[in-house]
């Protein structure tokens, strides 16, 4: 799930414009015109209420794509709300549902134009892993002891970009330690990666390694001794004891993996873990 958080967060900011240009035409075409049909039929507003939704109203039908602070429309709408909560207001927000559900949602359209930044912090913000560092190891660990988790590894190197978003101008002291602390915990990240694959690459060498000692003249020579011994011995019944070059490759079915099948997914996991790039 982490993986797949990041990725969203990373395609979002790959087409940022797409997204702006799309929820600009949509606030243009639809919000501006459901809002103004919304203000024409309330009937109990206020005179100062009435110039506040109606303005709201045209400025969004000249919205645009490029459009870099929209803060003024979405403080109008708590101004808005702060004027109907008073005692002395003749409306009622409770009384008109439909206004404050579209006005909310097309807050949040106006959000998705100017503050896309904003929104992928309040939704998918990871930087909590700052101040769990121990729970971040143990989940790395247990990632890679799962050959079919392995390739995911690699988003736990990526979630230490996210802790920049623990920072606040107000604690400024806190800037240097929360880096360095980023910086240690992504050379971790990387160097479990790295060392878990050299184990899985040494484990399938040694593999390797046996395989190519089954055809030595010393193997051989053992091989030769049992044949001897069985032919010496043709009433007994002894299992043969060494294993002949190649049975490996014999197989019942191809749903039981081989110790070479189970390392070479785990190889092939762990480097498409290495190779992943943003």
């Amino acid at each position: 799930m982490l993986y797949y958080i990041l990725e969203l967060r990373s395609l979002v900011q790959q087409h940022d414009g797409v997204i702006k240009r799309y929820y600009s035409q949509y606030v243009t075409g639809y919000d501006a015109l459901i809002l103004t049909d919304i203000v024409q039929s309330i009937e109990n507003l206020g005179e100062k209420e009435s110039i506040l939704l109606s303005d709201f109203c045209a400025d969004l039908s000249h919205i645009s794509q490029d459009s870099t602070d929209l803060r003024s429309l979405r403080l109008d709408w708590f101004r808005f709300q702060a004027y109907v909560s008073m005692s002395r207001s003749s409306f009622s927000l409770n009384s008109d549902r439909r206004l404050a559900v579209t006005m909310n949602t097309t807050v949040f359209h106006l959000k998705m134009i100017d503050l896309i930044d904003e929104m992928l912090r309040e939704t998918s913000d990871l930087s909590i892993y700052c101040f769990y560092t121990q729970q971040l190891e143990t989940q790395l660990h247990q990632c890679l002891q799962l050959p079919s988790q392995s390739r995911y590894t690699v988003s736990f190197a990526h979630i230490c970009s996210n802790f920049r978003s623990a920072l606040h101008d107000l604690c400024p002291e806190e800037k240097a330690h929360i880096i360095d602390r980023s910086l240690k915990l992504c050379n971790l990240v990387l160097d479990e990666l790295a060392k878990e694959t050299a184990s899985v690459a040494a484990r399938l060498c040694e593999y390797e390694v046996r395989l190519t000692e089954q055809l030595s003249p010393n193997n051989c020579a053992k091989l030769i001794e049992e044949h001897d011994k069985q032919k010496s011995n043709k009433n007994s019944n002894t299992p043969r004891s060494l294993v002949m070059p190649g049975e490996e490759s014999f197989r019942c079915s191809r749903d039981v993996l081989t110790l070479a099948d189970k390392l070479q997914t785990a190889l092939h996991e762990l480097c498409s873990a290495v190779t992943s790039s943003k």
